[in-house]
């Protein structure tokens, strides 16, 4: 799952990536750069609401209840 991240202070778009990292579910911030490089900013372990949100979103997509 990806979002834009608000980043009004900073000079580059950085894109936010939410999925599973062995059992732990983990939120990287990253940026694109043009010459199709990505260089990650941020790795941490999701939150408690940010897990919710990818559960619901994987629930969604794959259709189970």
């Amino acid at each position: 799952m990806l979002t834009a991240v608000d980043s009004s202070e900073v000079f580059e778009q950085r894109l936010a990536g939410i999925g599973f990292l062995r059992e732990h579910i983990v939120v990287v911030i990253f940026v694109e750069g043009e010459d199709d490089t990505i260089r990650i900013v941020s790795l941490r372990k999701a939150l408690k609401y940010e897990r919710k949100r990818f559960e619901e979103f994987i629930r969604d997509e794959l259709g189970a209840d």
